[in-house]
């Protein structure tokens, strides 16, 4: 996992707002208009929040009495809008978005709004509140982003530090008599702090990460191993070293706590690593 970038000023946030919302049709653009005053209050409201890392503290929307307005900014695929998103997806590093953020394994197809636009519609369109993700991520989310006690259950990609700590782990598994190797992923605390580890372990529960990185481990470990046993076929590096090198290179795009990063990491340590390929 990674952070996310953040798109740059100027624009601001609330300029590219305005033109999504100068692209309505009436009679939506002008309600929206006759109450900008309040919506240019609740996104600088947001930035506050955002200076001070406590996006939490945002407090419930004034603005549910034009939701549907609001809301139709995102709903209607303008031409603003998909600027807007091309914006955010041209500001990231090269492949960071091959995957999902939230959960590294199927690719992006939707946007979840962090924020969620049913309780804060009037950030229907902010970029920070727009963060790429896979259909199957965003209906688990949902609406939730917080729990009863106020806490986030969810990494903020675009606000969020990600711990530079290994915390995602994972155990390699044979079955005597079958030829197929499994795995089994684990996140722990290790030198986290408290607050950084139940965000995440909030992230990975809610999510269900680890099940869904269980469940495709064995045709992803499939496909790694064919893909060493070819490389050293046509004369490359043992497998070990390419293996490696493909582990450092996920890493390096997608953060050490990437699991097919750390899956990759893993094979190429292993003792049996040879054994597996031939028998492939």
């Amino acid at each position: 996992m990674k952070k996310l970038a953040l798109l740059t000023s100027p624009p601001s946030h609330l300029d590219r707002y305005i033109g999504i919302r100068d692209a309505k049709q009436r009679p939506t653009r002008d309600v929206l208009t006759n109450n900008h005053a309040a919506i240019a209050a609740r996104y600088q409201a947001l930035d506050n929040c955002v200076g001070a890392g406590q996006i939490e503290h945002i407090g419930a929307s004034p603005l549910q009495n034009i939701s549907d307005q609001l809301r139709h900014c995102y709903g209607s695929q303008t031409k603003r809008l998909l600027g807007l998103k091309k914006q955010i997806k041209k500001a990231q590093a090269k492949e960071a978005l091959k995957f999902c953020p939230y959960c590294g394994t199927t690719t992006n197809t939707t946007h979840d709004h962090y924020l969620p636009a049913t309780d804060f519609p009037e950030f229907a369109v902010h970029a920070l509140n727009l963060v790429p993700c896979c259909s199957l991520c965003n209906t688990i989310k949902g609406d939730r982003w917080i729990d009863q006690a106020g806490q986030r259950i969810f990494i903020n990609f675009y606000l969020d530090d990600i711990p530079d700590a290994l915390y995602l782990h994972v155990d390699l598994i044979t079955r005597p008599g079958f030829d197929t190797v499994g795995a089994r992923f684990r996140i722990e605390e290790g030198e986290l702090e408290l607050e950084e580890w139940e965000l995440i372990r909030h992230h990975y529960d809610r999510l269900g990460l680890i099940e869904r990185y269980d469940d495709n481990a064995n045709d992803e470990i499939a496909g790694m191993l064919r893909d060493a046993a070819t490389h050293v076929e046509a004369g490359g590096p043992d497998a070990r070293r390419f293996l490696a090198r493909q582990a450092a290179k996920s890493c390096n795009v997608f953060g050490q706590n990437n699991w097919r990063a750390v899956l990759l990491a893993a094979l190429a340590d292993h003792a049996e690593l040879e054994a597996w390929i031939d028998a492939g």
